[in-house]
C-alpha cells in the first residue's frame, strides 16, 4: 500500500491541521448543546418580553411593579416547561444541518479520506510492510544506485522497526535473518534531498555510449551530457557520504538496538 499523500488529495499542511480541529468539533458535537442554549434563550426571551410589557402598563406604583415580576416569574415557569420540546426539536434539527453541512464540504471530505487512509496505511502488519520493500528491492535495486527516501513504500523509520521485529521473532529462519540484515543496509541508499531523478555513477555514461556509437547523439550534445554527469557525480559524492556513514555505522547499529528492543518486549 502506497504511503498517503496530502498533495494526493489536494490537500496541503494547513488543509490538515483545520481537518483535525473541525472533525474534532463534529466528533464532539451533542445535539443536547443546541438544545440546552435554546432552551436558556426562549425562556429569557420569554421573560424579558412579558415583564417589559407589564411595566409599561403599569402605573407608577410599587404593588403593580411587583405584580409583574410575579407574573413574569411565572411566564418564566411555564415557558421552561413548555419551550423545552421545540428546543429540543430545534436542537435536532441544528445537529442534522451541521452534519449535513459537513458532509457537503468538499474539503473535510478529501481530509477524511486522507485520514481512513493513513489509518490503514498504519496498521499494515510488518510482513506486508517488508514484503512491499523487499519487492521493490527485488524490482529496482542497483548497487551504486541512491534514492530520494519518498521512493520507499514506507516510511524508512517503519521499515526499519518492521525487519528489526521480524528478526526479532523466533519463527524468522538463519535465511530470513540473513536477508533482513542485507536489505537492512540497503536502506543506506535512500536519503533526504535526493529529488526525483535517481542518483548513479555509470547508467548516464553508459547510454551516452550507446547512443553515441549508433549514431543517435553528436559531439556537442555528447559534451553536455558530460557536464550534466559532472554535476550529477557531485551530487553523487555529497549523498554518498552519508550512505556509507550509514550503511557501515549507522545502520548495524539499528538494527541490533531494534532486534534488542523488539525481543525484550517479547
Amino acid at each position: 500500500m502506497k504511503k498517503p499523500i496530502p498533495d494526493d488529495y489536494g490537500l496541503t499542511q494547513e488543509d490538515i491541521g483545520w481537518g483535525v480541529v473541525r472533525q474534532k468539533d463534529i466528533d464532539e458535537l451533542d445535539y443536547k448543546q443546541f438544545v440546552n442554549k435554546t432552551w436558556l434563550g426562549l425562556i429569557v426571551v420569554g421573560t424579558i418580553i412579558s415583564a417589559f410589557v407589564g411595566i409599561t402598563r403599569c402605573a407608577q406604583s410599587s404593588s403593580c411593579i411587583l405584580d409583574t415580576l410575579i407574573f413574569a416569574g411565572k411566564v418564566a415557569l411555564f415557558s421552561g416547561i413548555i419551550m423545552y420540546w421545540p428546543a429540543l426539536l430545534f436542537g435536532i434539527i441544528a445537529k442534522w444541518v451541521y452534519e449535513f453541512s459537513a458532509k457537503r464540504d468538499d474539503r473535510l471530505q478529501r481530509f477524511q479520506e486522507y485520514k481512513n487512509s493513513w489509518a490503514r496505511y498504519k496498521s499494515i502488519s510488518d510482513e506486508d510492510v517488508a514484503s512491499d520493500y523487499g519487492d521493490f528491492i527485488h524490482e529496482h535495486y542497483q548497487v551504486d544506485k541512491i534514492w530520494d527516501v519518498s521512493k520507499l513504500p514506507h516510511p524508512k523509520e517503519r521499515i526499519m522497526d518492521a525487519l528489526c521485529r521480524l528478526n526479532a521473532k523466533e519463527t524468522s529462519s538463519d535465511e530470513q535473518k540473513k536477508a533482513i540484515s542485507i536489505t537492512f543496509l540497503y536502506l543506506a541508499q535512500f536519503q533526504e534531498g535526493v529529488g526525483e531523478n535517481d542518483l548513479d555513477q555509470t547508467s548516464k555514461l553508459m547510454k551516452m555510449g550507446e547512443d553515441h556509437k549508433f549514431g543517435k547523439i553528436n559531439r556537442e550534445e555528447m559534451a553536455q551530457i558530460l557536464k550534466e554527469v559532472e554535476k550529477d557525480n557531485k551530487l553523487y559524492e555529497k549523498h554518498n557520504v552519508q550512505v556509507m556513514e550509514e550503511m557501515m555505522e549507522t545502520l548495524p547499529k539499528k538494527l541490533i538496538e531494534g532486534t534488542a528492543r523488539a525481543l525484550n518486549r517479547g
